[in-house]
C-alpha cells in the first residue's frame, strides 16, 4: 500500500479525496476490500476487486462534508 497513512486536508463543509495504490509484487492474483471504521464519513472506490499479478490499483477515499472541527483536530478513523 502505497503511502501507508491517508491525509484528508480538513475543511469544513467540504468533501476531501485522497487516494492510495494497492501494489501486488507477485505472480498471483490478489484481492482486496477496503472497510473503515467510520462508513459514513467516508467512500471508497473502488472498495473491492482484484489486483493483477505485478501491477497497481488506484483506489480513492472522500471524506464527506463535515460540519464541525473534530475535537483537537485529531482523528482516529482507520
Amino acid at each position: 500500500i502505497d503511502p501507508l497513512d491517508l491525509e484528508f486536508p480538513f475543511e469544513l463543509n467540504k468533501s476531501v479525496a485522497t487516494a492510495f495504490q494497492l501494489i501486488n509484487k507477485t505472480d498471483n492474483h490478489v484481492a482486496f476490500k477496503v472497510k473503515t471504521t467510520n462508513p459514513r464519513k467516508y467512500t471508497v472506490r473502488p472498495n473491492s476487486g482484484i489486483v493483477l499479478p505485478r501491477s497497481r490499483s488506484n483506489v480513492t477515499v472522500t471524506m464527506q462534508p463535515q460540519m464541525e472541527l473534530p475535537p483537537g483536530m485529531q482523528c482516529k478513523d482507520k
